[in-house]
C-alpha cells in the first residue's frame, strides 16, 4: 500500500503530451488545482513534438497520453527513456486495461492513470510517486554501476601487483594455464623465466624499501620493453620475476632474450639522488619438457637459484627430460 512520501518532490515544469484539447484543458485545471504554487505546463499534442521537446527543455515530469495521432502504444515509453533516462513518465489513458498498464511499467513508466478516474488529488499523488520512484530507481542504477565497477577494480587488483602495476601470480596462473592448453594443441613449445635481483636485500637494508620498491618499479619498466604484447611478464612478489614466452623455435631466440634482459641491468637506475646497480639471476624451464605450469615454475626457480648459488650471472635452463633427471644436470649457457 503507498504512503505518502514524508518530503515532497518539487515539482515545476510539466510536459504533458496529449491531443485531445478537452482533455488537455481538464488536465491544465487539474494540475492548476493539484500545484497552487507556480507551475510551468507545456503541452503538445504529437510524439515527434514530445520528443522535440524533451531533447530541447528539462522537465521534471512527463504526462504522456497513448493514442497519440502519430504513434500509439507503449513502445515509444523505452526511446523516451533512452533519450532522457532521469524523466518520469505518468501514462493517461481511456483504456483501463490492466494488461496495458503493466506493459507500460515495464516498458519503464513510473505510473498509469486512466482518464476517467483522474481528479486533482489522485493526479497530484500519481505525479508525486512518479517523482520519487524515478528517483530512487535513478539511485539504485547509479548504485548498482558502482557496485559493477567496484568489483571490476577488485577484480583486475586481484590479477595486478599495486606496486609494478604487472600481473600477479594469480594472473599468471591464468595466462599460464590458458597457454600450455592452446600449446598442447598446436604442438608448441614454452619457455618460463624466473628472475630474481642478486643482492636486493644488501639495496633494501642499505638505502630502504622506498628505494626498494623504485628499483622495483624501474626493474618492471625495462623488462616491459622487451617482452612481446602476445608474451606475459608477471611479478609473483618481492623481487621475483617471470616471464612466460613461446619464441621457442629453438634455443637460440631464449639466448637473445635472455642477453637483452641481462643488457637491460647494465645501466644503473636512478631513484631519486641514488644510481643503484643491480643484476638478474635468470633460471628457465620449458613446455613439454615440463608438463604443467607448477613444474614450469619449480624447475626454472630452482635454476635460478643454481646460478646464484654458484655466482653465475648468464641464465641457466633446464634440459629437456629434466623432470625426470637430477637437478644436477641443469645446463648453464655461457656466450
Amino acid at each position: 500500500m503507498l504512503t505518502t512520501p514524508t518530503i515532497a518532490p518539487a515539482i515545476r515544469r510539466i510536459l504533458v503530451a496529449e491531443d485531445n484539447l478537452a482533455d488537455a484543458e481538464l488536465i491544465k485545471e487539474m494540475l492548476n488545482r493539484a500545484f497552487p504554487q507556480h507551475l510551468e505546463a507545456c503541452f503538445v499534442t504529437r510524439l515527434d513534438d514530445t520528443l522535440a521537446a524533451i531533447e530541447r527543455n528539462v522537465f521534471d515530469i512527463l504526462l504522456l497520453d497513448l493514442g497519440l495521432p502519430d504513434h500509439q502504444g507503449v513502445d515509444k515509453i523505452d526511446d523516451i527513456s533512452n533519450r532522457v533516462p532521469a524523466l518520469p513518465i505518468v501514462v493517461l489513458t481511456g483504456n483501463e486495461d490492466d494488461e496495458v498498464a503493466a506493459w507500460a511499467l515495464r516498458s519503464g513508466a513510473q505510473d498509469y492513470l486512466p482518464k476517467s478516474q483522474l481528479s486533482p488529488e489522485l493526479l497530484s499523488r500519481g505525479i508525486r510517486y512518479a517523482v520519487e520512484r524515478k528517483e530512487i530507481t535513478q539511485r539504485l542504477q547509479e548504485e548498482l554501476e558502482r557496485t559493477a565497477e567496484q568489483n571490476e577494480l577488485l577484480a583486475c587488483a586481484a590479477r595486478y601487483d599495486c606496486l609494478t602495476g604487472l600481473p600477479n601470480r594469480l594472473m599468471l596462473q591464468e595466462v599460464g594455464e590458458r597457454a600450455i592448453k592452446q600449446a598442447r594443441r598446436r604442438k608448441h613449445s614454452l619457455a618460463l623465466m624466473f628472475l630474481d635481483l642478486n643482492g636486493f636485500k644488501l639495496i633494501n637494508d642499505s638505502y630502504g624499501h622506498d628505494v626498494g620498491d623504485e628499483l622495483l618499479k624501474g626493474v618492471a619498466s625495462r623488462l616491459n620493453s622487451l617482452v612481446r604484447q602476445c608474451d606475459l611478464l608477471a611479478r609473483l612478489g618481492g623481487d621475483e620475476f617471470v616471464i612466460l614466452t613461446d619464441i621457442l623455435q629453438d634455443l637460440c631466440e631464449v639466448k637473445s632474450l635472455t642477453k637483452r634482459i641481462e643488457g637491460a641491468f647494465d645501466e644503473p637506475f636512478r631513484v631519486g639522488e641514488i644510481d643503484v646497480t643491480c643484476r638478474p639471476a635468470i633460471g628457465i624451464a620449458t613446455y613439454p619438457e615440463c608438463p604443467d605450469l607448477p613444474a614450469l615454475l619449480r624447475y626454472a626457480d630452482r635454476a635460478m637459484y643454481k646460478q646464484k648459488k654458484y655466482a653465475a650471472l648468464k641464465p641457466t635452463e633446464i634440459p629437456r627430460g629434466v623432470p625426470t633427471q637430477p637437478l644436477t644436470r641443469t645446463v648453464q649457457y655461457h656466450p
